[in-house]
């Protein structure tokens, strides 16, 4: 454990503190789902901080993050899942003369989510 706990301190000197303020102001200004896609720094500091914490579960996430083929995998998701999605290159409004709508029951419609 205190092993683990020395090798995340040195992970955390290694992302530096100039990325780790970096990460912070981006985090201030909205930037912050830009520079966990980019990966790398963010995602190493957060295995060094992992490292840091005692337990054996903490020890695995953060060893790893340290893993490059893990890191990439997981910023590739990460830029996924915090994409936004693009407007319509049309209009978002769709106009209907009286004759090509018509009124429906609550009943008839579907139940959604």
């Amino acid at each position: 454990m205190i092993l683990t706990s020395f090798a995340g301190g040195l992970v955390l000197r290694h992302a530096g503190r100039g990325r780790i303020s970096q990460v912070g102001a981006a985090m201030r200004q909205g930037e912050a789902a830009q520079r966990a896609a980019e990966g790398g720094g963010v995602i190493l500091a957060l295995g060094g901080i992992l490292l840091l914490l005692p337990g054996f579960i903490t020890d695995l996430l953060g060893a790893g993050l340290l893993v490059r083929p893990i890191r990439a995998k997981l910023a590739a998701a990460i830029s996924r899942a915090l994409r936004v999605p693009r407007a319509a290159t049309g209009s978002e409004v769709l106009d209907l003369s009286p004759e090509e709508w018509h009124s429906v029951p609550d009943q008839q419609l579907p139940k959604g989510p």
